[in-house]
């Protein structure tokens, strides 16, 4: 018969479909820890290094100002040394208010292009959760209906257990006719 299907077993489709659950549970999870990544990244950048890079430029443009006013005791005192360590200190306090404005406008560059690097990926995860949570819940489905027709398919093609008795090699009585007399 051309129209009929040889299955035999539909183990391998329902480890399959198994799978697919278990890879569907999981990368619902993966994503969702992505995009909790990438917002907790944005608001690193914009808010906590933007805010510890503002306290830091204060706390140095203070230490600075208060270099100058200890060299400028210095100079007016009879100690050298004291000059000489003072300049030391300013240079150095100098150096670190540079830092803190060039860490200042690095994050603040970062804030703005932070969207820019990441929309893409954040679209192609915005699209994957979509098929996770669209197409994938279908294909289960139809797998689940598909195991079930290969199942009743494979149950039409077993013998049942009510099948039609053998005959047995005992004779059959024979007939009694009332006509005739015994």
């Amino acid at each position: 018969m051309a129209d009929e299907a040889r299955v035999r077993s539909v183990e391998s489709l329902e480890y399959f479909r198994s799978a697919l659950i278990v890879f569907h549970s999981k990368a619902r999870k993966a994503v969702a820890h992505a995009e909790d990544a990438v917002k907790r990244g944005r608001y690193w950048v914009e808010q906590e290094m933007n805010i510890h890079w503002s306290q830091e430029l204060k706390k140095r443009a203070r230490k600075l100002a208060q270099a100058q006013a200890e060299l400028l005791t210095a100079r007016l005192s009879k100690y050298q040394d004291s000059v000489m360590l003072q300049e030391k200190l300013l240079r150095r306090a100098k150096e670190d208010m540079v830092e803190a404005e060039t860490k200042l406008r690095h994050i603040k560059r970062w804030a703005r292009e932070y969207d820019r690097v990441y929309d893409p990926a954040m679209k192609g995860l915005a699209h994957l959760g979509d098929y996770l949570e669209h197409d994938i819940p279908g294909a289960v489905a139809w797998m689940e209906q598909a195991l079930k027709t290969l199942a009743s398919y494979l149950e039409r093609e077993r013998p049942s257990g009510g099948a039609p008795a053998a005959p047995t090699d005992a004779e059959p009585e024979p007939a009694t006719d009332s006509a005739t007399p015994v």
